[in-house]
């Protein structure tokens, strides 16, 4: 803000990463862009961070290995066992939700997912080289929420460190209960 004093400037935590964020992003540029004051843009992002979702499904637990995050026993069993953790990102911490066996029945559970989250505005399908599972993903979210924004994005190689190739999320936005 010092570089640019003619601009008003305010950071926001998101508690989010990749599109959770990027929503957030998107509600604070289309409320400015409509001409919203600072505050407004502000208030904007505060109605809109509660009623984000982030979740996703690893397809490995070795890259959590890699990185320290689990043990080499506990990634050994994961991968004998075809064990597919869901996690979910809150308040910007990563919690381990579930497991689940097979990499069909996680993909099923995150469309489980966010059918409970009930309607959306809106909703990315994220994934980490794993364009065909991605697309099946989008394809039946998209017959489950017709009425949802819905975008396709390949989450960044930051996050792709930890995770690993083959991994699946979604980023979704619950409709504000004053907009049907």
């Amino acid at each position: 803000s010092r570089s640019l004093p003619q601009v008003s400037i305010a950071v926001l935590d998101s508690g989010m990463l990749t599109m959770a964020l990027g929503w957030q992003v998107i509600a604070a540029a289309r409320a400015a862009r409509a001409g919203a004051s600072l505050e407004e843009v502000i208030a904007t992002v505060e109605a809109v961070r509660p009623r984000v979702r982030l979740y996703a499904v690893l397809d490995t637990l070795e890259f959590l290995h890699r990185s320290g995050r689990v043990s080499w026993a506990r990634a050994a069993m994961g991968t004998l066992l075809r064990i597919k953790p869901i996690v979910e990102v809150r308040d910007g911490q990563v919690f381990q939700r579930e497991r689940v066996r097979t990499r069909r029945r996680a993909t099923a559970r995150l469309v489980e997912i966010a059918e409970a989250l009930g309607p959306l505005e809106a909703l990315a399908v994220l994934h980490t080289n794993a364009p065909e599972a991605v697309e099946r993903l989008h394809r039946t979210l998209a017959a489950r929420f017709p009425d949802a924004e819905i975008i396709v994005e390949e989450a960044t190689p930051v996050l792709g460190v930890h995770v690993g190739p083959g991994a699946l999320g979604i980023a979704a936005v619950i409709r504000a209960l004053d907009t049907a």
